[in-house]
């Protein structure tokens, strides 16, 4: 396998919101229309979710790849990915094909201050005829407007938020994560076992 890390330095937000952000598969459509997923062509795909003790994850099964032109152009013949929740601080999310692991990316979010954070993560990726180096150039290109529409989202959430000097959550219908995200980080634990297996469209 070939490894890089990346760091970004501080973002404005929390470690919490980051992580939800991450763990939630529906915002991809929205916010990252046209790069990750299509708002326009979604696909049918399988969700199941398992907790564990102190983590939870969720799979997504698909017949084809996401339409977005990063997945396209990166990710090949993906069907399946995988990202999982080790609290109080770690998502590591990994893509794979017939073939297997396609790329992964081992996150970490370190709270700063009370509205800031910092993500570091290490992006693995099978040794193939590409360089190392070649990779790491054309992954960090293909994922910057990514990161700065989430970090422009983030740093949103937290303004709102300190405007009104407390957060107050809602959860819609196909928010399946978010209030077990919320209990692992502030310490608690979750009942063992697939909880979830569900089809929707992303």
């Amino acid at each position: 396998m070939d490894h890089f890390w990346w760091d970004q330095g501080e973002w404005r937000g929390t470690a919490f919101d980051a992580i939800e952000n991450v763990m939630d598969p529906f915002h991809t459509n929205e916010l990252h229309h046209g790069f990750i997923r299509r708002r326009d062509r979604r696909l049918p795909v399988t969700l199941t979710v398992e907790n564990f003790d102190r983590g939870i994850e969720m799979t997504i099964v698909q017949s084809e790849p996401d339409k977005g032109i990063m997945s396209r152009m990166l990710e090949g013949d993906r069907t399946r990915s995988r990202t999982r929740y080790d609290a109080p601080a770690g998502v590591q999310a990994l893509w794979e094909s017939d073939r297997g692991l396609t790329l992964c990316v081992t996150a970490f979010f370190t709270p700063v201050t009370k509205y800031s954070f910092r993500p570091f993560a290490c992006f693995t990726t099978p040794r193939r005829l590409l360089p190392a180096s070649v990779k790491k150039w054309g992954l960090k290109a293909f994922l910057l407007p990514v990161v700065r529409q989430d970090r422009s989202a983030l740093a949103a959430q937290a303004d709102v938020v300190a405007s009104f000097g407390t957060t107050r959550y809602a959860q819609g219908p196909g928010d399946l994560l978010g209030n077990r995200v919320h209990k692992l980080y502030r310490g608690g634990t979750l009942p063992p076992g697939i909880t979830d297996r569900v089809a929707v469209e992303l």
